[in-house]
Formats: structure tokens, sequence, C-alpha cells
């Protein structure tokens, strides 16, 4: 898709949809995105409901940082991946 905001804004004019559910970004172009494509979705009456975890085996409070604190997080992905591999995954 070349740009979200025009997809979902084509697919709530085509079906009625109430939310999205995704996966949580946390890179600062995706965050970007995801602000917009909710910002699209809350204009047509649905929400984007994002949740953490699709990406990472670590949780989010395993990470070493504050991934809701954008000055804490790293800003591109390899930055994070990096961070991720030197701390240990959560024993379920």
């Amino acid at each position: 898709v070349e740009d979200p905001t025009d997809f979902f804004a084509t697919l709530c004019d085509c079906i009625s949809i109430s939310a999205v559910f995704a996966h949580q970004e946390f890179c600062d172009e995706e965050l970007q995105t995801e602000a917009a494509v909710r910002r699209v979705l809350q204009g047509r009456g649905a929400t984007l409901e994002t949740f953490w975890g699709a990406l990472t085996v670590h949780h989010i409070d395993d990470l070493g940082f504050d991934a809701r604190d954008r000055c804490e997080m790293p800003m591109y992905k390899g930055e994070f991946q990096r961070a991720a591999k030197r701390r240990p995954i959560r024993e379920v």
C-alpha cells in the first residue's frame, strides 16, 4: 500500500468499519503513519486499536527504556533491535 491513509479512507467508504487492530509501532516514521491513519479512521467514526508485541518477543516493560517516551525510544528500528538483543526474554 503506497499511502495507508488513502487505503483506510477508501476501505471505510466501501464497508462499515468500527475498529482496526494493529501492531503498535515504535519508530518515528511508523508512529507518524499510525497517527495519520488514526486521524482518518476517527474522521469516519472508527478507531485504531494498537497492541504491543507482534514484532518482538520482549515485553514492553523489559526493554530497559520507556518505549512510550519518544525521547527514550530509539529512533531507528536497527537501534531498537540492538537494544532489545541485549535484554533478557521474560519467562512465561
